[in-house]
């Protein structure tokens, strides 16, 4: 069991202007701690690279789509243990997405439809989604305003729990997921 917790985090990452019509960016990350990472995989580093592109078809429809995946896993327990599915170590997202909620303007709204792969090796703590890790499926989500800086946010996630190691199977999972937000 690692005893240090302490890490080092530093990142790059290029993009164009969010308001064109075509966006695009590409990034790398790398997580140092090494009693963490080889207690997990049997690495110093974990470096997570990511690209994506999208596309606003209107001033309210926009598609996208992003990836990322993380070069170190291949065996968990201190890589002598059962190879990683290549599955955990990607992590990916398609997403129709019709308006936008505007915090600043009450009773906007946005609606959205993901389709989301979030490998536990690539995707450490989502934040944003109703998926957790080692999940994979549909998302739908909902939001909006209901006063100035106040948001609602609505999502249902129906998909699979991946299993983390070759050979593990997948178990059907869903979740419902709300949450209030206050901007300040």
């Amino acid at each position: 069991e690692p005893t240090n917790y302490t890490s080092s985090y530093q990142g790059v990452e290029i993009y164009n202007d969010r308001n064109a019509k075509w966006t695009w960016g590409v990034g790398w990350h790398t997580f140092r701690n090494k009693d963490m990472l080889r207690f997990h995989y049997n690495k110093d580093a974990a470096n997570i690279w990511d690209v994506g592109v999208g596309y606003k078809f209107s001033r309210n429809l926009s598609a996208n789509f992003y990836m990322a995946w993380n070069t170190a896993p291949d065996r968990v327990d201190y890589g002598a243990g059962d190879l990683v599915k290549k599955g955990q170590r990607r992590a990916w997202t398609f997403q129709i997405k019709y308006k936008g909620v505007n915090p600043n303007q009450p009773g906007s709204y946005g609606i959205w439809f993901r389709l989301r792969m979030l490998g536990r090796f690539a995707a450490w703590m989502p934040t944003d989604t109703a998926l957790g890790l080692s999940q994979k499926g549909q998302e739908y989500g909902f939001d909006y305003a209901f006063a100035r800086n106040v948001v609602g946010s609505f999502m249902y996630f129906n998909g699979s729990t991946m299993g983390i190691v070759e050979g593990a199977r997948n178990i059907d999972s869903s979740t419902f997921f709300g949450e209030l937000n206050f901007y300040f």
